[in-house]
């Protein structure tokens, strides 16, 4: 990948994108594009309680715009978290669609 650092870097593609067997059907990059500003979307092993994060070019350099959780622990109990603050699933659903108004999403495919 070219960044905007001017220097290539190694995109390393899961060779199993999920933890289950069989489940797997691609890995999608997923894209929010608006008119002013696009979004990278990203997170790895979300249902463990991995991070979603929204990332886009500022200046020079890539930032954190927003950030979630949403995972059910070991012991049954939901986790949600906005940008680092705990919160209820109802709570997390707004603010996502709050943050995603007005936005398309754009999907990139990856078949392996």
């Amino acid at each position: 990948m070219y960044a905007y650092d001017g220097k290539l870097y190694e995109l390393t593609i899961p060779k199993r994108p999920s933890n289950f067997e069989n489940t797997e059907k691609t890995v999608v990059t997923k894209f929010m594009v608006g008119t002013n500003h696009s979004y990278l979307v990203c997170g790895q092993d979300t249902a463990n309680g991995g991070e979603v994060s929204y990332v886009t070019k500022q200046g020079h350099s890539m930032v954190t715009a927003f950030r979630y959780t949403d995972y059910v622990a070991a012991d049954g109990i939901r986790h949600c978290t906005v940008n680092g603050k705990s919160v209820s699933k109802t709570e997390l659903d707004a603010q996502i669609a709050d943050f995603e108004k007005g936005f398309v999403r754009s999907f990139l495919h990856i078949l392996g």
